[in-house]
């Protein structure tokens, strides 16, 4: 259920610092989204055992201060691609070696804190050493560690990427649905292979993630709502307006002739209409020698550079 204030924490953070707008249908996905989470972690609390109640004091404000900081990076990063350019995977890659620097000195400093050991392994925060003797005894180990830095890494790419292209928000809205991937995957694949291990199906979950689709939906504006203006502010109905209210008019080539092109017509005696008085029209003051008439029409419009051609061709 925490997980919903992700979403609603970036939306916020996004309007009060990068002064992005949510509209009507935004704020409507984002409620929609909550009750959808909402759903499913209510039927996670009816299910589950008396010790996991018991931890959760804990971890509830834990789990808060963590989303909270979630949040402020997902809107640094929109922030740093928004004004510079940088490579989403550059990005990841830079926040992989500084936060391991940040680890090494922040996990020899959780070795030496005590704690209950109800709570945690050997009686201290984290037992850094445990793990690395737990990595050298199993290959197998080894193998999953390493596949989940190379995932991890892609999947925070595909995520900068969103938020490049789109907004943190958008990219919030979307990892929502790695939770529906997942529970599927433990519906689904011990039943393949007939394994012990499976997720328990549950109908309320099931309406859960549903109602998390359509807020994703809704949000992404995947699909629209053409009630109650929710489709007003909507990206493909804004570019239907510019087209509409485009201001472009078919250019007057005769009009563009600048004291530049005088200049340019200047040196050719064939072309200086300034030189000697024509008691003609003005239109006709302008109209080029009849032998370059038909060369001068076919040119008009490619652009200056292509009459100055025909000009120096006659030459």
């Amino acid at each position: 259920m925490l997980n919903g204030f992700l979403v609603l924490a970036v939306a916020v953070l996004s309007v009060l610092f990068l002064h992005n707008k949510q509209h009507r249908h935004h704020w409507l996905g984002i409620f929609i989204l909550f009750i959808g989470i909402l759903l499913v972690a209510i039927e996670a609390m009816i299910n589950q055992e008396d010790s996991a109640t018991k931890n959760a004091y804990l971890g509830v404000p834990l789990l808060i201060i963590s989303i909270f900081l979630k949040s402020v990076q997902y809107i640094v990063e929109e922030k740093l691609l928004s004004s510079y350019y940088l490579h989403p995977m550059k990005v990841v890659g830079w926040e992989g070696i500084l936060g391991t620097i940040f680890y090494i000195f922040l996990l020899i400093i959780l070795q030496f804190i005590p704690c209950n050991a109800g709570m945690c392994s050997n009686g201290v925060v984290e037992d850094t050493g445990m793990a690395f003797n737990h990595l050298s005894r199993s290959a197998e180990l080894v193998i999953y560690l390493i596949l989940l830095i190379i995932l991890d890494g892609g999947m925070n790419g595909l995520g900068l990427l969103v938020t490049k292209h789109a907004s943190a928000a958008n990219r919030v809205t979307l990892t929502q649905v790695r939770t529906i991937i997942i529970w599927l995957f433990f519906m689904i694949v011990p039943l393949i292979f007939n394994l012990r291990v499976r997720e328990s199906f549950h109908y309320l979950e099931l309406i859960g993630f549903i109602v998390i689709i359509a807020g994703v939906i809704l949000y992404n504006e995947i699909v629209t709502i053409p009630y109650l203006g929710l489709d007003r502010n909507c990206k493909k109905n804004q570019n239907y307006v510019n087209l509409g209210t485009s201001s472009f008019q078919p250019r007057d080539f005769d009009a563009d002739i600048t004291a530049e092109d005088d200049e340019i017509f200047g040196h050719h005696s064939s072309f200086d209409f300034q030189s000697e008085p024509n008691t003609q029209s003005p239109k006709a003051e302008r109209e080029p020698p009849t032998s370059l008439n038909n060369t001068f029409q076919q040119n008009r419009f490619v652009g200056r550079s292509s009459v100055y051609l025909a000009m120096t061709s006659h030459d």
